[in-house]
């Protein structure tokens, strides 16, 4: 069997890869003796799948019978590859495969106008470079942040590596939780062919307030770069990309974004992509960018895997695949992000439509830590909008939706089920809540940016005394309804 011809989602040209994995063969035995035994007497060479420092019980238990076989150092690879599926206790034999990701350079991040776009009261960060995120305005990502910036909540990006100065990433990296699953090391820094994984990395994490460049959809979430392709070539490598799933998985990953695509599904992958959900894990990839409907393309097409396809700041589809097997549509064409170079520039293709919806995916975690990834799934896609294409009305996200936001903060309550008083002498909300029933109190500041959040229960009161002199506005839920007001505050400080 040659090399697959593979599809990179998110990157239009596509080509075989020819390197020096196209020999590895992924073996899953219940007999390693025997398969041991066959490796040295034919000098082949052998390595465990899981081969990453300190991997838990369950993962070793799970994958801990797949192992790599490496033929590239025998002459009579055939006849000895047709040998391998019948050894005693081999369960399954499939070639390793590599994806080809092509250079993303500047000049091509340069080609779409930016729209001129206005909202009221979103949270607006102080990053210099926001006003030009047409896509974080469109999804209403901006109104998310009052609540959500997917803080602390691990996000893991397999794809090629970063630029790890970059000035909007550097901050955010975790650099204790990333790896390099195919040199099996640390070294997580993109090569000079290697340009993807650092525009597919700014859009979902760029640092958010930190006064440089973007603000990423989880601009606040603690970012995992793990390294999954060749790079003599820059290719995704399918070993490498089980493998980091399986560290997902092990670690407490909580969202994955994968920005590319093979045209066949693998056993193993499908096997470790629902190891992850079962772990709790949301995950997105990207759907590819043939322009064709269904086009096969893993591990977008996998049950547990969320398609994205990409839009336009018109809302109108580019190359993007489509149909049954996408489930989703999000920004992904002239979309501003970080670069190899350390700059930021535009980009296209559903390669950076996947890790917008990986974002929002970190900002349920946030405020709902206990979910499911089928709770996660499921707010996506309920609280989106229709939007209509060239091939029928599609799904759209709308983070403040999402977060169940209202995007505006009336300053009359609606008829209460409570008593809740400002006391200016004390500086303090005075509440008394129905009784069993607990709430939510945000107050925002007169420009919408929350300035405070408390749960409250029972009666007692909320102190007020370190927002500062000014008209604040308060919003509480209470039995699954909203009900917000205004008050005065004078500032004593």
């Amino acid at each position: 069997m040659g090399l697959i011809s593979l599809i990179l989602a998110g990157i239009a040209a596509v080509s075989p890869v020819d390197n020096a994995r196209v020999n590895d063969y992924i073996v899953k035995t219940a007999n390693p003796e025997v398969l041991q035994t066959f490796v040295a007497e034919n000098s082949l060479s052998i390595k465990p799948l899981i081969s990453y420092p300190n991997p838990s019980e369950e993962v070793l238990d799970r994958f801990g019978d797949i192992y790599i076989v490496d033929f590239s150092q025998n002459s009579s690879n055939d006849s000895l590859i047709n040998v391998l599926p019948t050894l005693n206790g081999v369960i399954y034999v499939e070639q390793d495969r590599e994806c080809e990701v092509e250079p993303v350079t500047e000049q091509s991040l340069l080609n779409s106008p930016i729209p001129d776009t206005s909202f009221s009261n979103p949270y607006i960060p102080n990053d210099p470079k926001f006003e030009d995120q047409w896509d974080k305005k469109e999804m209403n990502a901006d109104w998310a942040w009052n609540l959500s910036t997917g803080y602390n909540v691990p996000v893991a990006i397999l794809d090629v590596g970063v630029n790890t100065k970059h000035e909007d990433l550097k901050g955010i990296i975790n650099f204790d939780m990333s790896y390099n699953f195919y040199e099996d090391n640390k070294n997580i820094e993109s090569g000079s062919n290697e340009t993807h994984g650092t525009p597919v990395a700014g859009i979902v994490a760029s640092e958010i307030d930190n006064e440089k460049g973007l603000a990423g959809v989880a601009g606040k979430c603690d970012l995992w770069i793990l390294k999954v392709d060749n790079p003599e070539n820059g290719a995704v490598n399918s070993s490498a990309e089980i493998e980091a799933l399986a560290y997902c998985g092990d670690k407490g990953a909580r969202v994955i974004s994968m920005s590319y695509g093979f045209n066949l599904p693998f056993q193993t992958e499908e096997n470790v992509i629902n190891y992850c959900w079962e772990k709790g894990i949301f995950m997105t990839a990207s759907v590819g960018n043939r322009g064709q409907e269904n086009k096969p393309n893993y591990p977008s097409m996998y049950e547990h895997v969320m398609g994205v396809g990409a839009v336009d700041s018109d809302l109108q589809r580019v190359s993007s695949n489509y149909g049954s097997s996408v489930d989703i549509f999000a920004p992904g064409e002239g979309v501003l992000t970080t670069t190899l170079s350390g700059r930021y520039n535009l980009g296209w293709g559903t390669s950076f439509a996947a890790p917008q919806v990986a974002g929002l995916g970190a900002l349920l975690f946030e405020e709902h830590p206990t979910w499911t990834p089928q709770q996660v799934w499921d707010k996506i896609i309920e609280s989106s909008r229709t939007i209509t294409l060239d091939i029928g009305d599609v799904k759209f996200p709308d983070a403040a939706k999402m977060l169940d936001i209202q995007t505006g903060i009336t300053e009359q309550p609606t008829i209460p089920v409570y008593q809740l008083d400002y006391n200016m002498a004390s500086q303090s909300l005075q509440y008394s809540l129905p009784a069993n029933s607990q709430a939510r109190l945000d107050v925002f500041d007169v420009s919408g940016r929350l300035a405070d959040r408390g749960y409250i229960s029972g009666q007692g009161s909320y102190s007020t005394g370190d927002l500062g002199s000014g008209v604040f506005f308060y919003q509480i839920q209470v039995n699954g309804q909203n009900y917000s007001g205004k008050f005065v505050n004078a500032d004593s400080r």
